[in-house]
């Protein structure tokens, strides 16, 4: 389930952003070694927003593709 959480920009327009509270615990358990990898079949899959992927990427070590 994800929740959304409204965004007023600087502009003063509203903008909506989609919370995934499951892909933060991916992300810490992925920092926390809990996890070793994330499987999926296409990057659509696992990212929404151009921000996750950025997270990923920005991971230290980052993610390598298999």
């Amino acid at each position: 389930m994800f929740k959304k959480c409204k965004i007023i920009k600087p502009d003063e327009s509203v903008g909506w952003m989609v919370l995934r509270p499951e892909f933060r615990q991916l992300l810490a358990d992925l920092a926390h070694d809990a996890i070793d990898g994330v499987a999926f079949y296409d990057l659509d899959r696992l990212v929404r927003q151009p921000r996750d992927l950025e997270d990923l990427i920005d991971r230290d070590p980052p993610l390598s593709a298999a």
